[in-house]
């Protein structure tokens, strides 16, 4: 019994010291409130005020602009009493901005580890609902600034609210090469040239590029393009931050926004060397005709075996998309 009672006493002990430090915890963050929203009260009285004194600076000196040249003179003894008056003014605004400072010292900031700190206690798990609307425009962190390019193959516009950076025409190495590059690269239209030459003799050039053509005469294309120069665009949108190529799907992930919907295209299995897989748009447009072959462009098909069948069957042409996310 004795036992008992003891545990008894001193649960009602514990249960009073957590009441008196749940009390105090509660007091402290009424007074930390209470001095901010008097902070707060202070800085727009001193702004009033302000304000009250430059408008009579302004009216004083209207007024000693209308008067005449004889007043004139007899003002220039109270030449003084401005200056003073305007150094009040400075001091007025110095103040306003300590009161700023010391306001923004006080206001609830989350620390690293994510806790909501008020002057030197820290509370854990506090929620930003509890904050009012002038801290929580204090605690607002700058945005970082978004944006990305990508290459609109197939077309010299950009889709949707893209910017255009620049148009041109889709190249790379000669498809019946065996070395040079592989990449294809978006040309711009807008040539600038450096120090050149004239090659006496064209065969003996080192490293080339060429201009690439569609070879396809599929009909999921919406325009004839075959055998034409394929045109490009690069386009950059400032308000998102990622972006991909989807292959075999025309469709973007969840919470990813389309560019343009097209089909996948790359150089053709007999070429001399490999080139890269490319998202052409569906809208495809025919970026005129020219003498000679270059680099070539053909739709990729399919081909089961080491993909599993009843996804890739043989022959379909793989559609593709160009997505974008904030």
């Amino acid at each position: 019994m004795a036992q008992e009672s003891y545990r008894k006493l001193e649960q009602d002990q514990n249960a009073v010291t957590r009441k008196r430090r749940c009390s105090a915890v509660f007091v402290q963050i009424a007074c930390q409130v209470s001095l901010l929203i008097l902070l707060i009260i202070c800085v727009v009285s001193i702004e009033r005020r302000i304000t009250l004194l430059e408008k009579r600076f302004d009216s004083m000196k209207e007024e000693n602009n209308k008067v005449s040249p004889k007043s004139k003179k007899g003002l220039a003894e109270h030449g003084s009493a401005n200056s003073r008056l305007s150094s009040f003014i400075k001091k007025l605004h110095s103040l306003e901005e300590r009161a700023t400072e010391l306001s923004k010292t006080m206001l609830l900031r989350e620390t690293s580890t994510g806790d909501i700190k008020v002057g030197q206690q820290v509370y854990t798990g506090a929620r930003e609902s509890s904050l009012s609307k002038g801290a929580m425009k204090e605690r607002q962190l700058v945005q970082p600034q978004l944006g990305v390019a990508y290459t609109h193959w197939g077309r010299n516009n950009c889709s949707r609210d893209a910017s255009l950076v620049y148009h041109g025409f889709m190249a790379n190495g000669y498809s019946k090469h065996r070395g040079g590059g592989s990449n294809y690269i978006c040309l711009t239209s807008d040539v600038k040239y450096g120090v050149h030459s004239h090659p006496t003799n064209i065969r003996k050039l080192r490293a080339t590029i060429h201009g690439a053509k569609y070879y396809t005469t599929f009909r999921g294309f919406k325009n004839h393009v075959n055998e034409h120069l394929v045109p490009c665009a690069v386009c950059y949108v400032d308000s998102r931050g990622s972006q991909i190529m989807v292959p075999a799907t025309n469709m973007c992930p969840k919470g990813w926004i389309v560019e343009y919907r097209g089909y996948l295209m790359s150089g053709h299995d007999q070429n001399h060397h490999s080139s890269q897989f490319v998202c052409v748009d569906e809208r495809a447009e025919p970026g005129g005709t020219t003498f000679g072959d270059g680099a070539a462009l053909h739709v990729v098909r399919s081909h089961c075996g080491a993909l599993p069948c009843k996804l890739f069957p043989n022959g379909y042409q793989l559609t593709c998309v160009v997505c974008t996310k904030q």
